[in-house]
């Protein structure tokens, strides 16, 4: 319950009990709000207000009560929300909040908006012990309740998820965006359809990056390289390039860079600042053409429509400002921090020649592309007639009818 709070009070508190004057208690409030827990669904309650001051050392002195005011209990959800990971930026602008980081989040915002009625909480897959390459089976059977969706996993009957993530095709974050843009009404279709909920908004992560011990100035510099790789489409590029792709959980690649079991490891500027890979490899090479990390975050069905219509509609809309927010920042805020954090760390940034671009383009299109093709379901899939129709014309590639593919005007 809110109310105006009194002038010069120092101390409010709610008085709280049922029509009969039964149950009662009292709850600390805030300047001009509390929230009363321990109330029944359903159950009608009185309310009354005491204001008052307490100077140090003296009684407290309060105010004459307030007026009787009836109230209804109104539904209250608290949801758990599993990111890939909570500590990243994406998951973090969700909980923001204005007192701490300067900007309300998702998750203030919707609390703010539906008075107290939703409320939600981030965790992650690994604090839950739970394999995040299953978010949309554990979605659809109610495991979890709100969960970030990633690609890397997905294939198949989902593989229209991947064209988004195909990096090393587009040109720039410009270009990949733009992708997403066009295929976006497909891409959620795909992950309501599988998950059976609803996507609320899309998380972006900051560009990945190459963490190289050695320099990497030309395509040759690739051949035989042992690479940190942990998604499908990226190892077929990095086979592509003449690497070596070898699968490392991102807590187990500081101790294989150090050792020399890696000689480089790919992922986000700022994953990778994170995990002070700074610390076992001198240069960071990119972003990689077209990188930039693109996720869903969805709700299970039952969950949803569990949700009255205007706290539908109130989530709907704060999570396109999340979308808003998070797409703005990771081009601009976050590459710059990747960047920073990672050279204060002792690293050397350098730009991708235009060699190894040219040579990720070509790596793309003739090693990942066709095998996408594959888990698509072949040159004649849905996911196929797509991307020539759509993302095609976008980044100046056709798929042809034997599944390869080719440059095109």
């Amino acid at each position: 319950m809110q109310w105006e709070p009194a002038a010069n009070a120092t101390a409010h508190w709610v008085w709280s009990a049922k029509w009969d004057n039964t149950g009662g208690k009292w709850t600390p409030g805030e300047q001009d709000g509390a929230t009363v827990s321990g109330l029944e669904a359903g159950q009608d309650y009185w309310f009354r207000v005491v204001a008052g001051r307490e100077p140090d050392g003296e009684v407290p002195q309060w105010s004459q009560w307030s007026d009787w005011v009836k109230a209804t209990v109104e539904l209250q959800f608290a949801i758990w929300v599993v990111c890939i990971e909570h500590r990243r930026d994406p998951c973090r602008l969700l909980a923001a909040t204005a007192e701490r980081d300067g900007f309300d989040g998702f998750m203030e915002r919707v609390k703010d908006r539906t008075n107290g009625g939703v409320k939600f909480q981030t965790t992650s897959y690994r604090e839950l012990g739970l394999p995040d390459s299953e978010a949309m089976e554990l979605l659809k059977y109610g495991t979890l309740a709100m969960a970030e969706v990633y690609p890397a996993y997905e294939s198949g009957d989902s593989a229209i998820l991947e064209l988004a993530n195909m990096w090393g095709l587009y040109a720039d974050a410009e270009v990949q965006l733009a992708v997403n843009d066009a295929i976006r009404a497909d891409i959620h279709r795909a992950v309501e359809e599988k998950s059976g909920g609803a996507v609320i908004m899309e998380n972006y992560t900051d560009s990945n990056y190459i963490f190289a011990k050695g320099k990497l100035r030309t395509r040759d510099d690739f051949q035989g390289l042992n690479v940190r790789g942990y998604r499908i489409a990226l190892n077929e590029l990095l086979e592509g390039m003449g690497a070596v792709p070898e699968y490392r959980g991102i807590g187990e690649v500081y101790a294989a860079l150090e050792v020399g079991e890696l000689d480089a490891a790919i992922s986000c500027g700022k994953c990778g600042s994170g995990q002070r890979w700074y610390e076992v490899s001198d240069y960071l090479y990119g972003p990689i053409n077209g990188s930039v990390g693109i996720t869903w975050l969805a709700m299970n069905d039952g969950v949803w429509q569990s949700l009255p219509p205007e706290f539908r509609a109130i989530i709907a809309e704060e999570g396109m400002r999340h979308q808003e927010a998070a797409r703005e920042r990771v081009t601009t805020l976050w590459a710059r921090e990747a960047i920073r954090e990672n050279t204060d760390g002792g690293m050397t940034h350098l730009e991708l020649s235009p060699e190894i671009r040219d040579g990720l383009l070509q790596a793309s299109r003739d090693r990942a592309l066709p095998s996408w093709v594959e888990r698509a379901g072949g040159p004649g899939a849905e996911a196929v007639r797509l991307f020539n129709e759509v993302v095609g014309p976008l980044v100046k590639v056709r798929i042809n009818a034997d599944g390869s593919a080719t440059a095109r005007e």
